[in-house]
């Protein structure tokens, strides 16, 4: 039976040669697009879990959807962005925080060393924290501190690429840069960080290697930003465990409805 199968299929290929090779090239063409198709799934799949895996399993970011704009009445202000008052809330109302920073990001900022070498990047104004909610590799030197931030001192870390800009070669720490109109003591510098910008559901993996980080307190003081305003641009929360995870996030959607 089979060889007569086997026979029937050569008869078939010698009388018919181009229709069998575009029937064999249409089977090897739609496997291998198959193929394809899966391997990019699974490729795409791995980077999220790896995105996901690095911003941390347990975390529930709050992120500013829309600014104030000043054809709006005052009055309406109080509503838009994230504050003092949230972050207060968040600590008395939300059970199972392990840690939490809230940040003031500034885009596309200049910054400048004392030698006149200028470049281009991201400002984030973040607590002490921050550094282990988004497992920030610093490789050398150190992140602020709780003294730093309480006694609102002028230091920042800083990636390795501006570094690279600002300093060349030199080894950045101790040197000073200078961010808007405050000039900043570098005591740590981020390196490695492999992740190219991106966004997945509101978590944003930042160009790190372009980035400055400032105590949060430091950047109020010095800018003059009273408690009262509209301070963050969002605020990172870190939980213990996973237990009631939907219910904490279906309580603070409610919660933050109501005050903003």
């Amino acid at each position: 039976m089979l060889s007569e199968i086997i026979s029937l299929c050569f008869k078939s290929f010698k009388t018919h040669k181009t229709r069998s090779i575009l029937s064999a090239l249409g089977v090897f063409f739609g496997v291998g697009a198959v193929i394809g198709m899966l391997s990019i799934g699974e490729g795409a799949k791995k980077e999220v879990l790896n995105l996901i895996k690095m911003m941390g399993e347990k975390h529930i970011i709050l992120k500013v959807s829309k600014d104030f704009t000043e054809n709006q009445e005052n009055r309406d202000k109080a509503f838009y962005g994230l504050g003092f008052s949230d972050l207060r809330i968040l600590k008395e109302g939300l059970p199972g925080i392990k840690a939490l920073s809230p940040s003031k990001k500034i885009e596309n900022l200049e910054f400048y060393s004392k030698s006149g070498e200028k470049a281009k990047g991201n400002l984030f104004a973040v607590q002490k924290d921050y550094k282990e909610l988004i497992n920030l590799p610093v490789k050398i030197g150190r992140f602020f501190d709780e003294e730093d931030e309480r006694e609102g001192l002028n230091v920042c870390v800083i990636g390795k690429g501006l570094s690279l800009k600002l300093f060349g070669s030199e080894n950045p720490l101790g040197k000073k840069i200078k961010a808007l109109e405050q000039w900043y003591t570098v005591v740590g510098v981020v390196y490695d960080v492999k992740l190219k910008k991106g966004q997945l559901e509101g978590i944003e993996a930042e160009e790190y290697d372009k980035s400055v980080y400032v105590p949060l307190r430091s950047f109020i003081l010095k800018e003059g930003i009273k408690e009262g305003e509209s301070t963050f641009d969002e605020i990172a929360i870190s939980l213990k465990d996973l237990r009631g995870l939907k219910e904490k996030k279906i309580y603070l959607e409610k919660l933050f409805k109501r005050l903003h």
